[in-house]
């Protein structure tokens, strides 16, 4: 009875959170059940990012002009500049693709994104849909022409040559985040479900990055197993640093932690932690995006 009441305690808890957050978690994929494990091949990835697009696509469908003008959980951008960076991340994707640079060396990759987007910043809720739904159709097309034996052959990206396989999964990380952010617009829940694996894998391979970007010194390896969301585990080792760190717990958490939509401390319960205080602190600075 006391394991019962415990059990679903810690249910009502887990709810809260992912309400507050804005996620439902989706229902399981009997493909990723139990030993068994969803694929996450080429295909699956370019599967993937249509069916996150069509997704977002009815989330905007929601929306009206008014909505366009709301503030984002991107600071200093609203709801219509999320959409132009997709389409503009897409552009830049296309032009990678066909052996173009979509930005000089040395550029600071921050300030040019921020730059172009508010370049756009006249343009409708409308507009920037209507550019994006464009833009991510080329995208979708120029990937879907990639023989995913040359997946791992480099392009030229922001801030290093990226393989292919990086340049989509980056696409399908940006497309769950931000589709997070217009469901939010629209006080509808996100779905998280095992398609949010390409949010956690990123999230988990830059740790390096992010963990640099915050100033603190590059000692952590990461050994990282999950709870996925459609059931089965996501496991992922990382780094070589000599403070190794490991992080078991639940799937949807580390995805919302380097979605940095939210702040790490409501997540903690749900993400435990092993390994040196230095270790633990460092990976509040996950993030999936560069």
């Amino acid at each position: 009875m006391a394991a019962d009441a415990a059990g679903r305690g810690a249910d009502d808890a887990r709810e809260a959170v992912l309400t507050d957050l804005g996620l439902q978690v989706g229902a399981p994929d009997p493909a990723a059940a139990g030993e068994g494990r969803r694929r996450r091949d080429w295909a699956q990835l370019i599967a993937d990012l249509h069916t996150l697009t069509e997704d977002t696509v009815e989330a905007l469908a929601a929306l009206d002009r008014r909505d366009g003008d709301r503030p984002s959980a991107c600071a200093g951008w609203t709801v219509t500049d999320v959409v132009t960076h997709l389409a503009l991340g897409d552009q830049d994707a296309v032009r990678a693709l066909r052996g173009e640079r979509w930005a000089p060396a040395g550029t600071d990759a921050d300030a040019e994104i921020d730059r172009r987007v508010r370049g756009h910043g006249r343009a409708s809720l409308e507009e920037a849909t209507a550019l994006w739904r464009q833009t991510r159709t080329s995208l979708l097309g120029e990937l879907r022409r990639v023989d995913p034996a040359d997946r791992f052959q480099p392009v030229e990206w922001a801030v290093q040559p990226i393989s292919r396989l990086a340049l989509a999964q980056s696409r399908a990380m940006e497309t769950w985040i931000h589709g997070w952010d217009c469901s939010a617009a629209g006080g509808r829940r996100h779905v998280l479900d095992d398609r949010a694996y390409w949010v956690a894998d990123l999230g988990v391979r830059s740790l390096a990055y992010a963990i640099h970007r915050a100033g603190l010194p590059p000692t952590v390896s990461v050994s990282m197993s999950l709870g996925g969301p459609a059931g089965g585990q996501w496991q992922r080792n990382v780094g070589s640093g000599a403070d190794p760190a490991a992080v078991e717990g639940e799937g949807w958490a580390w995805v919302a932690l380097c979605s940095r939509r939210v702040a790490p401390g409501p997540l903690r319960p749900f993400l435990r932690t092993t390994g040196s205080a230095v270790a633990r602190s460092q990976l509040d600075t996950a993030r999936a995006f560069v």
